[in-house]
């Protein structure tokens, strides 16, 4: 079930994570960033179904936190939101800002598309969230 309309922003600076989710979720309508100021432009000009939220980025550690709190104050503040992040203490701090967020690690990401597949890989990262 691919829903190419689905919007999806990747926030995450690894070029193999970025290979990762690039390969994961094709099909999808993806926009990637590697930088906390060029995600919080994109969340106040565009809208995104999905998140997937690195803290640790190009332009500093713990800047997804930064994301985090702007995504709040944007027409995106209703947004699925994945922290992927190995930053532990930020990626808990960002559970305080967006409570709805999710915390999965890469090596979770990637064990549910070794067990569920590409296709599967996304219903189950929006039974995440409640509905």
């Amino acid at each position: 079930m691919v829903i190419p309309m689905y919007r999806i922003l990747i926030v995450e600076d690894n070029d193999t994570r970025q290979d990762f989710f690039r390969d994961t979720l094709a099909g999808y309508s993806l926009v990637f960033t590697t930088t906390s100021v060029e995600a919080i432009e994109l969340l106040k000009q565009k809208s995104f179904d999905l998140i997937f939220l690195d803290m640790d980025l190009d332009d500093g550690l713990g800047r997804g936190l930064d994301v985090a709190r702007t995504l709040k104050g944007t027409p995106n503040s209703h947004s699925d939101v994945i922290v992927h992040s190995m930053n532990i203490s930020a990626a808990a701090e960002v559970k305080k800002i967006l409570p709805w967020s999710q915390l999965l690690t890469i090596a979770e990401l990637r064990r549910m598309v070794a067990k569920f597949g590409h296709e599967g890989f996304i219903e189950r990262i929006l039974d995440q969230f409640e509905r």
